[in-house]
């Protein structure tokens, strides 16, 4: 029969996994946010936008940060709520089985730098869509110019010299 403290243990080890997961997820989401970005401003670039939504079609890749950021904070969130659990765990172990202090107490004390890395990253990548999407919708805008003018210059070389005359195709 299972006593307390070997719950205790699956528990714990059930819930770092769930951490480590949680981590990579937002790994995975983070390179799925900037390969998507890449590739709709690559469409964008080389297609003209369809189903009459125009220039407003450069707007789209905004969303991939915004909804990427928030959906990396709530990662950030549950991996917090499982560290606070853990730690919880490692401060109710007998005297006998506190010989360290435990992975979350340590990390208790030191900086958060995987979030701040997370939230730079997510800013960052805002700001970038939001000048290249500012870019495309105002040269969706711009008128096309007219056909560049060709001037032609015809040059005659003549007893005094050379004889140019320039004029339009």
């Amino acid at each position: 029969m299972p006593t307390s403290l070997d719950l205790t243990k699956e528990e714990f080890l059930v819930l770092r996994s769930e951490g480590d997961a949680q981590v990579a997820e937002t790994r995975r989401l983070e390179i799925a946010a900037v390969g998507g970005a890449a590739a709709i401003y690559a469409w964008l670039a080389t297609h003209q936008p369809l189903y009459g939504i125009g220039p407003w079609a450069w707007l789209l890749p905004v969303l991939l940060p915004i909804y990427g950021g928030l959906r990396s904070y709530a990662i950030y969130r549950r991996i917090s709520d499982i560290s606070a659990y853990l730690k919880q765990i490692e401060d109710n172990l007998p005297e006998t089985q506190r010989l360290l202090r435990g992975w979350e107490n340590f990390l208790a004390f030191r900086e958060k730098y995987l979030a701040k890395t997370a939230k730079l990253f997510w800013i960052t990548l805002f700001l970038i869509c939001s000048v290249l999407s500012a870019t495309g919708v105002v040269g969706q805008f711009r008128k096309t110019p007219a056909e560049p003018t060709v001037y032609i210059i015809d040059c005659k070389f003549q007893a005094g010299g050379i004889r140019c005359s320039v004029g339009t195709s």
